[in-house]
């Protein structure tokens, strides 16, 4: 007989919670208020929590600099030894007796996988696929986890570490960009619904996957936030779940890094819908990775979201399938990202570029720009928002339209919000806001299917660009909540 409650029965409340490296910090100075919160939710809360971790800030970024540099000089640098200064610090710092040892075995095992994988890399002089997929998992979140659990251990709390041999985030054999598969997940998932219901907090390593034959594999960059939705899915059918992200702020009504805006000029953001953090995970803003928006569709699932200050956890921006609009700002987001490129190509050739971008290569984080005509033939533009990408498969991007052409170096400002509709005139306001500043803009687009305005500029122009735009904000919003009563 089925474990599984019916659709009529209450739930138990659990909570998926994903740290990543920004909070947990490069050598764990993060991890105090981590331990706070793990058990403040498992306080709350009748079951867990789960805990997902990203590697320690800077790690990933280390582990591809030293496996590219394998790949090219053809030896193992004494820079892989770098590697491991985070987690011993972390053991030192945060881990009692006899943990430290224990994990002393732990890390070796880890960078045994590390160097035999980095060896590989020398003799085929190529960082791809399966041995990129060990080094970085192996280094990175997989490490992390298994530090995570001793950590909390130390502190009196029943955690477990999910051994990778019962990994539940099962994949395709893609070693990078993996995609997740469900119904193979939902059967090895068995484990950490055992964990759970034994009491224990699970730790489960972000941006790992495994293919049903035992392999590593990864998610894309960001993936961690992936892994924690996906973790929402697989135990939704046995859970009440909510999946929430500690960061550093909660979501802002602008990036409080951008130069020019004062922080007291931002606004909290309190509900956000699925579409308007899409939007601005998309164009820059630190919210939740957009592809796992994508797994919660295809799973045909409403799994609600939040994104905690870890310094102060009663600022929450809650985010849905329909989000609430009770603080009357129709505009909430103004955000920019830079790397972008726009590539011009005849429209009848749109269509099997776009199949071979979104099915052969997994690609969404690209938009659509108005077409226009040339010649009596329309002409699509392509807004490529990660300029990496482009830049590595441009050639293949290219050949589906030998007449293309591609502008660099280009920065995209966007506006957000599912009812900025009631702002009067709102695609002249922001483009007077920028007028007399000497910022050409290249391309200006009102999307009413996504609920936001896109204004192309040149790269260097981007953080002026949102800094005058944000100002404008709020005086768009009380003049539309006027309006409106």
């Amino acid at each position: 007989m089925s474990n599984q409650p019916s659709s009529k029965e209450k739930k138990d409340a659990l909570t998926i919670v994903k740290f990543g490296g920004g909070v947990i910090k490069p050598y764990g100075e993060g991890i105090p208020k981590i331990v706070e919160r793990v058990r403040a939710i498992k306080q709350k809360d009748d079951d867990g929590p789960v805990v997902v971790v990203s590697a320690p800030k800077g790690i990933t970024d280390l582990a591809i600099d030293i496996g590219e540099d394998c790949a090219k000089t053809g030896f193992v640098s004494n820079k892989s030894l770098k590697l491991r200064h985070p987690y011993e610090r972390i053991r030192d710092s945060y881990m009692r007796e006899p943990l430290k040892d224990t994990f002393n075995d732990e890390l070796n095992d880890c960078f045994k996988e590390v160097d035999e994988a980095l060896e590989h890399v020398v003799r085929n002089k190529e960082f791809e696929g399966g041995n990129r997929a060990i080094v970085l998992a192996y280094s990175g979140e997989l490490l992390m986890a298994r530090a995570m659990d001793f950590v909390l251990r130390s502190n009196e709390i029943d955690s477990v570490g999910i051994p990778f041999e019962k990994w539940p985030i099962i994949t395709d054999r893609s070693f990078e960009g993996a995609t997740f598969l469900l119904d193979e997940s939902r059967r090895e998932s068995q484990h950490l619904i055992e964990c759970i219901k034994d009491g224990k907090v699970p730790i489960v390593g972000g941006f790992v996957g495994k293919t049903i034959y035992g392999r590593e594999t990864t998610y894309e960059r960001g993936g961690s936030d992936r892994t924690a939705v996906d973790l929402g899915i697989l135990l939704s059918h046995t859970y009440d779940v909510t999946v929430d992200f500690e960061k550093d702020s909660m979501v802002m009504s602008a990036n409080p890094k951008v130069e020019g805006i004062d922080k007291k000029e931002l606004d909290p953001v309190w509900n956000l819908s699925y579409n308007e953090a899409i939007l601005g995970a998309q164009y820059g803003m630190d919210i939740v990775d957009s592809v796992a928006f994508i797994d919660i569709q295809h799973a045909n699932l409403e799994i609600p979201l939040t994104v905690t200050d870890i310094n102060d956890p009663k600022r929450v921006t809650k985010i849905q399938r329909e989000a609430s609009h009770e603080d009357n700002n129709p505009i909430k987001i103004v955000t920019g990202r830079k790397d972008c490129i726009i590539m011009k190509m005849r429209e009848r050739n749109k269509l099997s570029l776009r199949d071979y971008l979104e099915k052969n290569r997994r690609f969404e984080n690209f938009t659509e720009l108005r077409p226009y005509k040339k010649d009596d033939e329309w002409v699509s533009k392509l807004l490529f928002l990660d300029g990496t990408f482009f830049r590595k498969n441009g050639e293949e991007i290219r050949r589906y339209d030998e007449f293309s052409e591609v502008e660099y170096d280009l920065g995209a400002i966007t506006l957000i919000g599912d009812e900025m509709y009631r702002v009067p005139d709102v695609s002249a306001e922001v483009q007077s806001a920028i007028k007399g500043y000497d910022i050409n803009i290249e391309n200006a687009d009102a999307q009413k299917e996504t609920s936001s305005i896109l204004i192309i500029v040149k790269e260097e122009h981007v953080e002026r660009c949102v800094s005058l735009i944000h100002k404008r904000r709020a005086e768009l919003n009380v003049r539309a909540n006027r309006d409106r009563f």
